[in-house]
């Protein structure tokens, strides 16, 4: 059990009563309450984890809008007393929903930023500074094509020689065309990345970068389509301009009905992505590059009686064991109102068991966290209750 995060779920058990452990058959699963007083949430708008410093925490941050104020985005920055703060959509404008967050700057000292689409159907973007503020919430524009319809996933590309990681935002427009807002080592551009041919992109799966090489993390863009299908978009060139669709098909004859997220399994360098979606049979379906296919996987369903609709919390990729390599993990609400985690290792469920003040309504994401100068990571999940209260967990 890691010292610092047993510290700050005692300090908030010490404030609320409220400490939660899963099943016994796992290493216990903590729930910890996040809410600043007073304050709800009606929309989880992303979670991320940056490297502040060398050798310092794996520090998740998680962003969410508040009740009620459809104008006002607050985030939180984990095992800091005290670590909320707040930033207002620009004047005229509402925070509408999630687009993703991720990281710029270099390895050892990488700073988040959070994109979220306007009302106006524009992108908002905010950036923790260098001296430890955050920038506003600025407009960006809509994308050159017209207004935002919902988002894809952000995550961090880097290229050989190249230090920090690049951001990467998706989303897609009215016109059902897919767009990245992305930093190309000088400057941030918009690119057109298109649409699949023959359907109309109808969600997001999630997003991931991929380390498939030295100092190289590739950008990879799952989504489904109203045929059904999952698609992935993909970089095919050094400068990142130009992407290629693959059609995925069908999870093995079912249809896609929702994203959980994507993820990396393997070592640094030959990562290869994972989708995680759930299909009109009710399960959780598994898309995955073996290195010469995509290959579909059917973890199921866990002994809940089955995943809510819309049941996606999230997937992220755990390093263990000393061995560096990257597990991946996804979560879903089960039936019975529990987290529940397919974990990859194991290929087994996980009961993580749930919040005890109310049943689990949303996911807001998973990410990871690890001590200073650990090797091993280990799964963040952030999700929302009834009474819009918004609760982490970790093991």
């Amino acid at each position: 059990m890691r010292t610092a995060r047993v510290a700050a779920g005692a300090l908030a058990a010490a404030l609320t009563g409220v400490l939660v452990a899963g099943t016994a058959a796992q290493a216990a699963a903590t729930w910890t309450p996040l809410n600043p007083d007073g304050i709800t949430f009606d929309k989880g708008l992303g979670v991320t984890t940056t490297v502040e410093a060398p050798g310092a925490t794996r520090t998740p941050y998680v962003f969410a809008r508040q009740s009620g104020t459809p104008t006002r985005m607050w985030l939180h920055r984990d095992a800091v007393v005290n670590g909320w703060d707040y930033l207002d959509a620009p004047l005229g404008d509402t925070i509408a929903g999630p687009v993703g967050a991720t990281t710029a700057g270099a390895d050892d000292f990488q700073l988040p930023q959070v994109f979220v689409m306007g009302g106006s159907g524009k992108l908002l973007v905010a950036s923790k500074t260098p001296s430890g503020l955050w920038t506003k919430l600025n407009t960006i524009g809509g994308t050159p094509g017209g207004a935002l319809k919902w988002g894809a996933g952000a995550v961090a590309r880097k290229v050989p020689g190249d230090r920090g990681g690049r951001p990467y935002a998706f989303m897609v427009d009215a016109g059902n065309q897919l767009w990245t807002y992305y930093w190309n080592g000088t400057q941030y551009n918009w690119n057109k990345i298109g649409a699949p041919a023959g359907t109309t992109l109808t969600g997001s799966i999630g997003a991931t970068a991929v380390v498939d090489g030295v100092d190289t993390a590739t950008p990879y863009v799952f989504l489904y389509g109203s045929d059904g299908h999952a698609y992935v978009a993909f970089i095919t060139d050094a400068t990142g301009e130009q992407w290629a669709w693959q059609d995925l098909s069908l999870a093995n004859g079912h249809r896609v009905v929702s994203g959980v997220g994507a993820t990396v399994s393997g070592a640094a360098g030959t990562q290869r992505p994972y989708g995680f979606t759930l299909a009109d049979d009710g399960a959780l379906w598994q898309i995955s590059w073996s290195g010469a296919a995509w290959v579909w996987n059917r973890p199921g369903t866990p002994p809940s009686g089955g995943i809510t609709a819309n049941g996606g919390i999230g997937a992220t990729a755990v390093l263990e064991n000393n061995i560096q390599v990257y597990r991946p993990n996804a979560f879903v609400i089960g039936r019975d109102g529990h987290q529940w985690n397919w974990d990859g290792t194991s290929g087994a469920w996980i009961d993580d068991s749930g919040p005890p003040t109310a049943p689990i309504v949303s996911g807001v994401g998973a990410t990871v966290f690890s001590l200073p100068f650990a090797v091993d990571t280990e799964a963040e999940t952030f999700v929302l209750t009834t009474g819009g209260l918004l609760w982490e967990s970790g093991s």
